[in-house]
């Protein structure tokens, strides 16, 4: 499980306090916040799409239970019309 601060984030806020030792003006915290930003952005993209494929396989997995349900009569039916 990842942690509550992603590892890309933790690079960027030291890499940040190494280059900026304590003259932090708002432009520079500006970039500093839009490189965190992209930092958390991707984490969470991840875990969409993470939990997209999940769901997704969960979905096929349904239809197929769905589909092979169907009675022996009604499959014997509907083979016998289609032959007709």
């Amino acid at each position: 499980m990842e942690d509550w601060i992603p590892e890309d984030a933790f690079k960027v806020a030291h890499e940040f306090r190494n280059k900026c030792a304590g003259q932090i003006s708002a432009p520079l915290m500006n970039q500093f916040l839009k490189d965190l930003n992209k930092c958390w952005k991707a984490r969470e993209q991840k875990q969409i799409a993470r939990i997209k494929s999940e769901c997704n396989r969960e979905v096929q997995f349904l239809r197929r239970q769905v589909q092979f349900k169907k009675p022996y009569d009604k499959v014997m039916h509907q083979a016998e019309v289609k032959r007709l």
